[in-house]
C-alpha cells in the first residue's frame, strides 16, 4: 500500500512540474500575478495623499441656452457644478464653480423633415486649489419633425417632402446632467493638511521664491 501511495504522489508531482514547465500561464505557478495586478493598479498613487476617486458621480448644469441652430461642432461651453463635493467634511469642489464641456455634434434642422441634433460632452472642473478633474458623460438629443401641413403635402406628392421641416433642439440654461470622474485625481495634499489646501482664502497658483 505504501508503495502504491508513493507512486501516486510521485506521479502527481511529475504532472504538476510538467504542467508548470510546458504551460506556465495555466495557473500552476504561484500567485505573484495577483500581487502584480494590485501593484499596477496603485502605481502613481502617493500613499499619503488624498484622492478624488475615479467613478465619482455628480450633477452639473448648463450656464447658457445651447441650440443646434448656430452652434458649431468643437465649440467649448461652460458648465456649473450643482453641489459641493466634500472629502472628510472638507469642500474640495465648490457648488457653483465653473467647468468646461464641448459640443461634439451640432446639426441644424432642415428640409425633408431633418431634425436638429445636439450632443454635449463634459470635459473638466477644478478643485479649490486649482487641480483639474477630468470628466466623462454628457447630454444629447434631437428636434422633431413637422407633423402639420408639410406632412399632408408629403402624403399627396413626393415633392411635398421638400416642404417638411424638422425643428432644432435647444437646451435651456440650467439644464442638468450627470457626469463621472474619469480617473483618480491626486489633490496634492494629505488628510492632515487637506483643509488648509482647500481654504478658498489661501492663494493658489504658481509660486516663485527669490533668494
Amino acid at each position: 500500500m505504501k508503495t502504491i501511495l508513493k507512486r501516486i504522489v510521485a506521479a502527481c508531482c511529475s504532472f504538476l512540474l510538467f504542467g508548470e514547465l510546458m504551460f506556465p500561464n495555466l495557473g500552476f505557478a504561484d500567485n505573484n500575478s495577483v500581487n502584480e495586478t494590485v501593484s499596477v493598479r496603485n502605481v502613481g498613487r502617493a500613499s499619503n495623499n488624498v484622492y478624488i476617486p475615479a467613478g465619482l458621480k455628480f450633477s452639473v448644469e448648463l450656464v447658457e441656452n445651447i441650440s443646434s441652430k448656430g452652434t458649431k461642432k468643437g465649440s467649448q461651453i461652460k458648465i456649473r457644478v450643482k453641489d459641493n463635493i466634500l472629502i472628510n467634511d472638507v469642500v474640495v469642489v465648490e457648488k457653483g464653480s465653473l467647468g468646461t464641456a464641448y459640443i461634439v455634434t451640432a446639426r441644424k434642422a432642415g428640409g425633408l423633415g431633418r431634425k436638429g441634433k445636439l450632443e454635449i460632452l463634459a470635459n473638466e472642473v477644478r478643485t479649490i486649489n486649482g487641480i483639474k478633474v477630468p470628466l466623462r458623460g454628457g447630454i444629447s438629443g434631437k428636434g422633431k419633425t413637422d407633423g402639420g401641413a408639410g406632412a399632408i403635402a408629403a402624403a399627396v406628392t413626393v415633392v411635398g417632402g421638400l416642404f417638411m421641416k424638422g425643428t432644432n433642439i435647444t437646451y435651456q440654461e440650467g439644464t442638468s446632467f450627470e457626469v463621472e470622474v474619469k480617473k483618480d485625481v491626486d489633490l496634492g495634499c494629505t488628510k492632515e493638511n487637506l483643509a488648509k489646501a482647500m481654504d478658498p482664502n489661501m492663494p493658489h497658483g504658481i509660486s516663485i521664491r527669490t533668494q
